[in-house]
């Protein structure tokens, strides 16, 4: 008899705690979180275009999202998921379907794990 075994998938996220930092330095406590809030959510909301898109094959939506999901995330200090939406940006200019959605699974984990990561650092989880 055949066993199956299921694997279970986590990303381990850093964070540059500097970016978090330098927005609370710029802004104040108060102002920092409303800004790391909305950056949070557009975060997420980028996630969705990315999934949205590569299930059209909308690619010119698919890049501008990647694009703009790696600089949120420069931004925001998770360079791991700045990382890998340029890493997925490559495979959609390349035109590499099998390596782009393997990225973009890989992506869609990290960014919620990243989400949370993100609000817990900037002291945001209640």
């Amino acid at each position: 008899m055949e066993r199956v075994v299921r694997l279970h998938m986590a990303e381990n996220i850093y964070i540059h705690r500097d970016a978090i930092e330098l927005i609370r330095a710029n802004l104040g406590p108060a102002a920092s979180n409303e800004v790391i809030g909305r950056a949070a959510g557009d975060i997420a909301d980028t996630l969705i275009t990315v999934e949205h898109a590569l299930c059209l094959g909308d690619t010119g939506q698919l890049r501008r999202a990647l694009r703009h999901l790696r600089s949120v995330g420069e931004q925001l200090g998770l360079l791991q998921l700045a990382r890998v939406a340029d890493d997925a940006l490559a495979m959609a200019e390349r035109g590499n379907a099998v390596a782009l959605h393997a990225i973009v699974g890989r992506l869609m984990r990290l960014g919620d794990a990243s989400l949370d990561a993100v609000i817990r650092s900037a002291g945001m989880d209640g």
